[in-house]
């Protein structure tokens, strides 16, 4: 519910708006503001631009699918199978597989 009312916001506005912007109009944390504003993000119906540390959400200039319920709510897509994690490139006799004992020096 509280992501349709902040889509609205965003998209009433001409300019671009921050996480800091939508959690001040809402009167909730910014964190909880940059959730809702990723999730929109994420079904397609906002943009996002980096600029330094800030990021700016705006409306989608493109047409784009997005995913929406019976009940017309935004419905998150389904996320792909996590990425497998990269296979080390040191040589077996050079990896560290344990850490010398607490006094630092072998006995």
């Amino acid at each position: 519910m509280k992501s349709e009312r902040i889509l609205k916001f965003v998209l009433s506005r001409k300019r671009p708006v921050t996480a800091a912007v939508v959690a001040q109009q809402f009167a909730i944390s910014q964190s909880t503001a940059a959730k809702h504003l990723r999730s929109l993000y994420i079904a397609g119906r906002l943009t996002k631009t980096r600029t330094g540390k800030k990021i700016f959400w705006a409306e989608t200039t493109t047409s784009m699918p997005v995913a929406v319920s019976d009940d017309n709510t935004i419905v998150q897509p389904r996320r792909s199978a996590p990425i497998e994690p990269a296979k080390p490139i040191w040589p077996d006799h050079l990896r560290v597989t344990s850490y010398p004992h607490g006094r630092g020096y072998e006995d």
